[in-house]
């Protein structure tokens, strides 16, 4: 392999890198975003403070 190809070979898995990172970084907004908690139930209830 020529020092071109291997120049061009790693443009090109950086590129592929830079792109993943970013759509896991937007599937995290996301995520934070519409996902994952729910709301406490109507009954629910903080607990109770524990005296010092």
């Amino acid at each position: 392999m020529t020092d071109e190809s291997l120049a061009a070979l790693s443009d090109t898995l950086f590129s592929i890198a830079v792109g993943l990172y970013s759509l896991a970084v937007v599937a995290f907004c996301a995520e934070l975003a519409f996902g994952g908690r729910k709301a406490p139930p109507a009954s629910w209830s903080p607990p109770a403070a524990v005296p010092r």
